[in-house]
């Protein structure tokens, strides 16, 4: 069994502030993650999305004002190339991430974090107990119905390497989906758009 003054859960930018400056202060700490070191932001939300963001923004901008002082027919957006420079960035993080804490001298562990009792906390093999525990993992989303769901992982899949041909972009607020006779209505804070072509039949 292993000894902390912190635990933290989750490596995103919430967490790694906790830890470092516990650290920094003289405590003893852990941190844990079950996916690789660096947070939603870093490896799949913020910093990636203003890439992807930024480059669809710049190609608005050149199709508005060509014709208007400015001569830019041809400019598109190359997606394979794109995302491989996206990942330039976001590729390192976890490795940067990690050495980062262990070079403060905070211990590290991969794997679910799970409560075994008050301040103790199971990862794979490993026991560890603290005076504290930070939970700052994130929220996982309630699954959506089937239909749904498969549609919205293939809209992801496809984002990988290739554009889908459509897509649905959703900001991050809260999103309610309901049933309204045969098709699906997804409302959001000022959208409210009925999609007709998903479908369930009894």
């Amino acid at each position: 069994m292993q000894k902390f003054d912190l635990i933290a859960i989750g490596t995103g930018a919430a967490a790694s502030a906790a830890a470092f400056k516990c650290r920094k202060a003289g405590w003893s700490v852990a941190i844990i993650d079950s996916r690789p070191f660096g947070g939603t932001c870093e490896l799949r939300g913020c910093d990636p999305k203003k890439v992807l963001v930024g480059a669809g923004a710049l190609i608005d901008a050149l199709r508005r004002m060509n014709g208007k002082g400015l001569e830019n027919e041809e400019a598109r957006i190359d997606w394979g190339e794109l995302m491989r420079f996206k990942r330039t960035f976001t590729d390192p993080v976890p490795q940067r991430r990690e050495q980062g804490f262990q070079k403060a001298g905070i211990a590290t562990f991969r794997g679910i974090a799970r409560f075994t009792k008050t301040g103790s906390i199971e990862v794979g093999s490993d026991v560890l107990e603290a005076r504290y525990v930070l939970i700052a993992a994130g929220a996982k989303p309630q699954p959506l119905f089937t239909s749904l769901k498969n549609g919205m992982q293939q809209m992801v899949d496809a984002l990988v390497d290739a554009l889908p041909q459509s897509s649905i972009r959703l900001q991050q607020q809260e999103i309610s989906v309901r049933q309204i006779n045969d098709d699906w209505q997804i409302e959001s804070a000022g959208i409210k758009e009925r999609f007709q072509a998903v479908r369930r039949r009894r």
